[in-house]
């Protein structure tokens, strides 16, 4: 069902770990829609680029991963997973399946010993979603 849905929008899902040559692109999009705090540099969250998706003619979702490590889990090194998909793209099944591609390519990382990062922690930085979050 999620093949055909990616299927009949054009969307493909492209890994960009590590490739510089997507990252004026990618910050446009990020200005497009207004989606980082304004005390974050772009070129530099564009270093964590880990997937794109892409219609015939525009990025439409990325995802980045940052390696961290996590206070609260005694310092263990983990990828910090962040995504975000273009409303107009929104659709059932788009983000977890780049979040399942996302964790099957950190894994082989890991497994490689390409990094120390163990697992994959994601931190929710959308106002709108803390605002419902923490509603009682």
């Amino acid at each position: 069902m999620l093949i055909e849905h990616l299927t009949l929008r054009n969307i493909k899902i492209e890994n960009v770990w590590r490739d510089e040559s997507i990252t004026n692109e990618v910050v446009q999009f990020w200005k497009l829609l207004g989606a980082l705090p304004k005390k974050v540099d772009p070129y530099q969250r564009a270093k964590q680029l880990l997937l794109v998706a892409r219609n015939t003619t525009e990025i439409v979702g990325v995802c980045t991963a940052e390696e961290k490590r996590i206070v609260q889990i005694n310092n263990k090194p983990l990828f910090n997973y962040r995504s975000l998909i273009h409303p107009k793209y929104r659709m059932p099944g788009l983000v977890d399946y780049m979040a399942s591609d996302a964790v099957q390519f950190l894994e082989r990382l890991y497994h490689d010993k390409r990094t120390e990062c163990i697992g994959v922690i994601t931190l929710i930085e959308s106002k709108y979603i803390q605002k419902i979050k923490n509603k009682p």
